[in-house]
């Protein structure tokens, strides 16, 4: 007991003194024990659903480039789509994809019901656009559906991805 003592003495009179010091010294003083408050660079803070809900639409339009397939009952079309990934209405960049029509008889008011594909993960090297979708989608078509199965950017003939692996996931559907 009387070796514990003087470290618990010592112990106390050190908290003591801590506690006194920053209650009653004026803080400020001490530039090196003021908390640094510098403010950290928020880039992607432009793709949060409250700044994506100010963001204006820009309508787009879609550009049937190349037959790529007749089927029995659907027609497939290589398209082309420019859009704005950066929401900064200054970089426009092209996404291709596929789309494919019913081969049915509509009127002109009538409307196809659309089935917008998203696909899953495919190595760049081996992509092509269709992968991943082009069957169901033949199946819709054949029913009556008009497909849309956009490539995602840095995939096909679309422009390449974000450099920032982050913000190319905010730009991608």
């Amino acid at each position: 007991m009387k070796k514990i003592l003087p470290y618990l003495l010592i112990s106390t009179a050190s908290f003591a003194l801590g506690w006194f010091a920053s209650a009653y010294l004026p803080a400020g003083k001490n530039k090196a024990l003021s908390p640094v408050k510098e403010e950290a660079a928020k880039p992607l803070l432009k793709y949060s659903i409250e700044n994506l809900s100010k963001t204006p639409a820009s309508p787009g339009k879609i550009e049937i480039l190349d037959l790529m397939e007749e089927g029995e009952g659907f027609s497939s079309f290589l398209f082309s789509f420019k859009f704005d990934p950066t929401l900064s209405g200054k970089e426009l960049k092209r996404m291709t994809g596929q789309i494919i029509f019913p081969k049915t008889t509509k009127t002109a008011n009538e409307k196809y019901p659309v089935v917008i594909m998203l696909r899953g993960w495919v190595d760049q090297e081996i992509y092509q656009t269709g992968i991943g979708t082009k069957k169901a989608a033949q199946v819709f078509a054949q029913n009556g559906f008009l497909t849309v199965a956009p490539d995602f950017l840095g995939y096909a003939d679309s422009d390449p991805q974000a450099k920032d692996i982050f913000e190319a996931r905010f730009q991608t559907y």
